[in-house]
């Protein structure tokens, strides 16, 4: 009897399908999950102690004890107490509204860290159609210049009329231009350091009331002096 010979091709069994390979994208999946979450985490821990004594060295202005390790690190009031500090800006804009009260519509501001003194024509004793500063309008600049002289930042000096037209050649420009300057001269006088200031003239382009009225018109015709902060370029003030 003879054997029966062998199959030339060999048969192929159908390979089972694997039905777990989804385990596997599903573990990578949990695994990145479980990093994501340890990441978040970690950064939500802020060292609440450490903000806190942060800012109170950072509105006490020097700096001092700031960082871990520095002379001043541990303050003996308690942490998280509210900590009074008036500002530089509000402190000479008090200081100037207490020696300019005796100049009639004289206004001090702060207005995004800036001071701001608004003088009417009329307190500084222009005469109409005038940028001679006279005598009185000099004592008003005098009392500004001390305290003023001794600060840091730049100081902006505009001049600013009603929507009227001037008489003779001169326009408003020209006439609030010059007034500005007349100011300037006038600081610098009493000891400004001139680098610090500049004069612009603004005319009746930037006006805080009506100019249908004799009581707006007054209000328009005024000289601002604009005390900068000190700043980064990159942050400039806005008014």
């Amino acid at each position: 009897m003879s054997a029966e010979p062998p199959d030339a091709f060999p048969v192929e069994h159908e390979e089972h399908e694997n039905h777990e390979r989804y385990l596997i994208t599903y573990a990578d999946m949990i695994t990145l999950l479980m990093a994501l979450f340890i990441i978040l985490f970690a950064i939500g821990q802020t060292d609440l102690a450490k903000y806190r004594r942060f800012a109170e060295g950072a509105s006490a202005g020097g700096g001092a004890g700031i960082l871990e390790g520095g002379p001043e690190l541990v303050s003996d009031r308690e942490v998280g107490a509210p900590v009074p500090a008036v500002a530089p800006a509000e402190e000479l804009a008090a200081s100037l509204r207490d020696h300019l009260g005796s100049v009639a519509g004289a206004q001090v501001a702060v207005e995004g860290g800036a001071v701001v003194v608004r003088l009417p024509s009329d307190g500084l004793r222009f005469a109409s159609g005038s940028a001679v500063l006279p005598s009185a309008g000099e004592h008003v600049v005098g009392v500004l210049a001390a305290e003023l002289a001794a600060g840091p930042g730049d100081i902006l000096v505009e001049g600013h009329t009603d929507d009227r037209p001037t008489s003779g050649e001169r326009t408003n420009w020209e006439l609030s231009t010059d007034r500005a300057a007349a100011v300037v001269r006038a600081l610098v006088g009493r000891g400004v350091d001139p680098r610090r200031l500049t004069a612009a003239g603004r005319a009746d382009t930037e006006p805080l009331a009506s100019n249908g009225d004799a009581e707006g018109r007054a209000a328009n015709r005024r000289v601002e002096v604009v005390l900068l902060a000190p700043q980064d370029e990159e942050e400039p003030i806005q008014r």
